[in-house]
């Protein structure tokens, strides 16, 4: 008998209606259609074939005079003129592309919106908001990829709101009409309150949901129940999902923001499970910045599940790459030796200080802020420390603070006139978040990976403003001169000379940075007399004497000779 015959995931102690329903012989417990959490909720597949689905209009007409008279011709010249590339990812319904606009009143926004955009000054749309608003006003899913600091919030909110303003409100019960999933709570909390600032306009609620546990429905006190638009991350929605505190049975707008970091790694399942959830005529938008393939497929995979339910999938692509820092942003790299506030002989600490000193008196004088990113969190508060020992003002801020420490640092430091001018952070801070007094941000470690080097410099130089990123190079760290080289050229920024001759070694940072990821030493470091690390050939080329001190030299990698017990080796 297998080991999973005797498993019943119905059994009554779960007060499931029938025992053995999904415990059939040779099957795992998590093959048939209920899962289960540790805690024994359980989250069923809705078959949306067997129910009566009331469809909704997701279309609304685009027909301003200036808009209807306009040819394909014009279309593409304004398309031209902003950068905007559009690509149909699949095309059920063989439609044009929607019309590009490039002013707010050729869209069928309502009257009280427009007043809030006029009263915030807003004068044009932005080039991601002049494609993307038409394409979701027509019901067609929707791809976004453009700089950070772009205006990406805004492209999906607004298109958002008309939908959800068009159907019946939701009743004590049912579940949220719009939804956006983000990656963390600090992103849920900023996008709800920029989406409620226009959804109060027309009597319209939208939520945040998070840190949802069993004893209240959210810590701070508010509902989401009756809410027209949820803001969360995958995690926290399940819990609401799985404890039956929550559908998604209205849902017919998802959003998914910063879709590179969502539909990549641990967050991937969830978003499948939450979409077994959803009716299969919804409406998604995914939004990025970086556009790495797995967004694509996901799209086409969306599209090919519910077929013809949907009019089709659109990308639309603001820059026409895949991967570029905001154009507003003069990018510098320091390294030891190859600039004059870093010479030989000076720690990265030292440059790190030399940095602040170039900007310390603006800082004082409350015109800007900065933001140090560090890669662990355990190097936080000793950087924050030595900081402090010379005079400089600032605070560490990691996912390991409570929430309500967060929320009020974050508070002061988006404060104009606030005494904490820089604050040294990991990546929880390194996307999605905008800072608009913040004109500084220092890398003081390299991000293991370019796209996140380009999110944490985009919180500076957004909506337009310029902005200043310097990144501290070191070491393994000039693996990515390729990279950054093509990432200064697509923005037409001047890459230094010394960056340009460290991508001749990229094989050696790369085989650097290897060693000391596998907890090696550095391989140029080594010393050339030890045999060891030059005569073996098997496994683990070049790192023997690693093997030998985890094998306490016993086992295979055990060299000949060597006495074991008091017995030379046969």
């Amino acid at each position: 008998m297998g080991a999973w015959d005797n498993y019943n995931p119905g059994c009554a102690s779960l007060g499931h209606d029938d025992p053995g329903a999904h415990a059939t012989r040779g099957r795992g417990p998590y093959e048939g259609r209920r899962r289960h959490d540790f805690s024994g909720n359980r989250l069923d597949t809705i078959e949306w074939k067997n129910k009566e689905i009331r469809p909704v209009n997701k279309r609304f007409p685009m027909t301003h005079p200036t808009v209807v008279q306009r040819g394909p011709e014009e279309n593409e010249v304004i398309r031209s003129r902003h950068g905007i590339l559009v690509d149909k990812l699949s095309m059920f319904n063989p439609m044009d592309v929607p019309p590009p606009c490039e002013v707010f009143e050729e869209f069928p926004f309502p009257d009280q919106i427009m007043d809030c955009m006029s009263g915030m000054s807003w004068r044009t749309p932005t080039p991601i908001q002049i494609q993307c608003w038409p394409i979701a006003l027509q019901g067609f899913d929707l791809v976004g990829v453009a700089e950070t600091g772009s205006g990406k919030t805004m492209a999906y909110a607004l298109p958002m709101l008309v939908h959800v303003h068009a159907q019946e409100s939701p009743k004590p019960g049912e579940g949220p009409i719009g939804l956006v999933l983000l990656p963390t709570k600090e992103l849920c909390k900023q996008v709800r309150d920029v989406i409620q600032n226009f959804a109060a306009m027309v009597d319209l609620r939208c939520e945040s949901l998070y840190a949802l546990s069993e004893n209240s429905r959210q810590s701070d006190g508010a509902t989401w129940d009756g809410a027209h638009i949820v803001t969360t991350a995958p995690g926290k929605l399940l819990d609401g999902l799985r404890s039956q505190r929550m559908n998604l049975s209205r849902m017919t707008f998802l959003v998914i923001d910063e879709a590179d970091e969502i539909l990549d790694g641990n967050f991937l399942p969830q978003v499948d499970e939450i979409l077994s959830q959803v009716r299969p005529d919804r409406q998604v938008l995914l939004f990025s910045a970086t556009h790495p393939d797995y967004i694509q497929e996901f799209a086409k995979k969306m599209a090919e599940v519910c077929g013809e339910n949907r009019p089709g999938t659109m990308r639309v692509n603001v820059g026409g790459i895949k991967l570029a820092a905001c154009k507003t942003i003069d990018q510098q790299f320091w390294a030891p030796g190859k600039d004059e506030f870093w010479p030989e002989g000076v720690s990265k600490e030292g440059a790190l200080l030399n940095a602040i000193k170039k900007i310390d008196a603006r800082l004082r004088s409350d015109i800007c802020k900065a933001l140090v990113f560090v890669n662990n969190k355990d190097d936080v508060q000793g950087l924050v420390d030595k900081l402090k020992a010379v005079g400089i003002t600032c605070e560490g801020f990691t996912s390991d603070l409570a929430p309500r420490i967060r929320e009020e640092m974050l508070e002061k430091f988006k404060h104009p006139s606030s005494d904490l001018p820089l604050l040294v952070s990991t990546n929880v801070l390194g996307r999605g978040h905008d800072f608009k007094n913040v004109k500084y941000v220092i890398n003081y470690d390299m991000p293991n990976r370019l796209a996140e080097y380009i999110h944490r410099i985009g919180r500076t130089g957004r909506a337009g403003n310029e902005g200043y990123a310097l990144t501290l190079l070191q070491g393994a760290d000039l693996r990515f001169a390729v990279e950054l080289c093509k990432c200064l050229d697509e923005v037409k920024r001047p890459c230094p000379e010394w960056l340009k001759d460290e991508c001749k070694n990229r094989n050696k940072h790369y085989k650097t940075w290897k060693y000391q990821r596998e907890g090696g030493s550095d391989p140029q470091s080594q010393s050339a007399g030890k045999v060891s690390s030059t005569s073996w050939s098997g496994r683990g080329k070049g790192r023997r004497d690693v093997f030998l001190s985890q094998l306490s030299g016993t086992g295979l990698a055990r060299p000949p000779g060597v006495l074991q017990d008091g017995l030379q080796m046969r």
